[in-house]
């Protein structure tokens, strides 16, 4: 007898978490008992240890698999709200599948476990073969016995591209809404390019859901009975919401309503596009809960600040806001409430002056600076925060050095901000402007930990030796004895541990030890 599990469908979702003994094809119902084999000396720990054995893979799995997949890939650096910056619910486990085919066993065994959280999507050797082997996971999953699917907590479909030729639409969604339907604890739903009919909409609302993402998946525009989208007993009760549409989708009333009935008083934490803002003819529900949000415009551009306005009356005790808007279309003053318990902001440099006004923003991200932004305007929407901000991070749309800070304005940061403990931001070129009054600007910051100084990584005259100089100069000027982190170009960074070892990371990967005796610069080794 052999002992590995049969596994003639088990290519199908190889690497996607549920890799079951796929013989449940008659009435679905009838479970073969797992019995430890007599070959194998597995069972002699006991099956709780090697649950915590699968537990630890698919932990591993999760760290490994952050950021392979675009669903899960959107990150911002600072106060990024927590549903963008936080791992997805749904990974793949590469690691725990070998274990389970080891023997019949530890199959048994990891099973419930892989199918805590399952994920359907097409792998890289289904090259050719379009979305179709989604359809067929589902198939495939679908194929279980009611009393294992009732096991899974997690699930993400997730299509390469939008529904075409190689899978009729009314087929696949169909065949998703069968599947969910016997999902009865289901928590965490992730949906990629999948195009939601009435039918899907109303089934999401009556699973029991308390996370969803909806990446690139919007309600179909032509619905128009919002009341055909939802559940007679709604059972969802969400804690978390993305919902982001592809670039220029359009989003309808009944769509934008459908997104709107889903925000509850039990949200935490939700990402938003502007075209899914709650209409203003809806009776407003104040969301005590929410304490991160996060938006943006890929779909329609946001026309004016009235939604925005009356939906942020709506979040009292929102502690991190990431605004990742353009301009409004319209010509309407703009016209915002204060957030006053905001204290991480990130935004675009256009809504700066808007939003840190009366907060208390101790941490601040500002994108899309342009030319016409200067040092002297981000300073004055900078002392709008009533706490002392202690991290910036400044990123421009502009050409270097357009933006770049002067003496001037470093001597007024410094004297508005003097415990900072991060700063990015653009220096003045130094080979056309001595640096040394803005190293001794930056060196009397006393908490500082990390500074950024921006500069453009193809011009050789800001090469090794000039960077490890410019070091040099700064380690003995500062008052900081917290420093332990610089950058003078992207994707390279300078770090110190102790008094007087430094390394230095390159854009390559590599890195440089450097040690410091009575101010002289050694390299003492390279290429470690």
């Amino acid at each position: 007898m052999s002992n590995g599990p049969d596994t003639s469908d088990h290519n199908l979702l190889h690497n996607t978490q549920p890799t079951e003994d796929w013989r449940h094809e008659g009435d679905g119902e009838a479970e073969e008992k797992i019995a430890p084999s007599e070959s194998s000396e597995s069972h002699y720990l006991p099956s709780e240890i090697w649950t915590e054995v699968c537990r630890a893979l698919r932990q591993l799995d999760q760290e490994d698999e952050t950021g392979d997949h675009e669903w899960e890939s959107e990150h911002y650096s600072g106060p990024s709200t927590r549903i963008m910056n936080r791992g997805g619910p749904i990974f793949t486990s590469r690691s725990l599948v070998p274990l389970s085919e080891t023997c019949r066993y530890l199959y048994g065994v990891s099973i419930p476990v892989l199918l805590e959280t399952v994920r359907l999507s097409p792998q890289p050797s289904h090259k050719g073969a379009g979305d179709l082997p989604v359809l067929q996971q589902i198939r495939a999953l679908g194929r279980l016995p009611d009393s294992r699917l009732r096991g899974v907590n997690g699930l993400a479909v997730e299509l390469r591209y939008r529904i075409g030729q190689a899978i009729r639409e009314e087929v696949f969604l169909s065949r998703l809404d069968d599947l969910l339907a016997r999902l009865p604890n289901l928590r965490h739903l992730t949906l990629v390019r999948i195009p939601l009919n009435g039918v899907v909409m109303r089934r999401i609302t009556a699973l029991p859901l308390m996370d969803l993402r909806l990446w690139k998946s919007t309600p179909y525009h032509s619905m128009m009975d919002i009341s055909a989208c939802i559940a007679p007993r709604p059972q969802v009760k969400l804690r978390s919401l993305l919902v982001r549409p592809s670039s220029g989708d359009h989003v309808n009333d009944v769509g934008r309503r459908w997104v709107s009935w889903l925000i509850t008083q039990s949200m935490v934490d939700m990402l938003l596009d502007v075209a899914f803002l709650p209409p203003l003819s809806d009776t407003p529900t104040i969301l005590e809960g929410l304490r991160h949000l996060a938006l943006q415009s890929f779909g329609q551009p946001l026309d004016s600040t009235n939604q925005l306005s009356t939906f942020f009356s709506r979040v009292p005790s929102l502690e991190g806001l990431c605004m990742w808007v353009n301009a409004p279309t319209g010509s309407s003053p703009v016209q915002l409430p204060i957030l006053s318990n905001v204290s991480r902001l990130a935004c675009h440099a256009y809504w700066l002056p808007y939003l840190v006004r009366g907060t208390r923003a101790i941490e601040i991200v500002v994108t899309a600076i342009l030319p016409a932004t200067t040092p002297e305007q981000i300073l004055q929407s900078l002392s709008g925060s009533t706490q002392p901000v202690q991290r910036i991070s400044l990123h421009y749309e502009s050409e270097y050095p357009q933006g770049a800070w002067p003496p001037d304005a470093l001597e007024e940061l410094v004297h508005l901000l003097p415990d900072l403990e991060y700063l990015r931001f653009r220096m003045e070129d130094p080979t056309q402007h001595d640096p040394q009054k803005s190293l001794r600007l930056i060196g009397k910051l006393r908490f500082l930990q990390h500074i950024s100084f921006n500069l453009p990584s193809n011009r050789q005259e800001f090469g090794p030796s000039w960077q490890e100089s410019t070091l040099a100069q700064l380690i003995d000027q500062t008052k900081s004895s917290k420093l332990r982190k610089v950058s003078f170009v992207r994707a390279s960074h300078w770090e110190m541990y102790g008094e007087k070892c430094i390394w230095k990371y390159r854009m390559d990967g590599s890195t440089v030890a450097i040690r410091y005796f009575d101010s002289k610069l050694i390299t003492a080794s390279t290429n470690i």
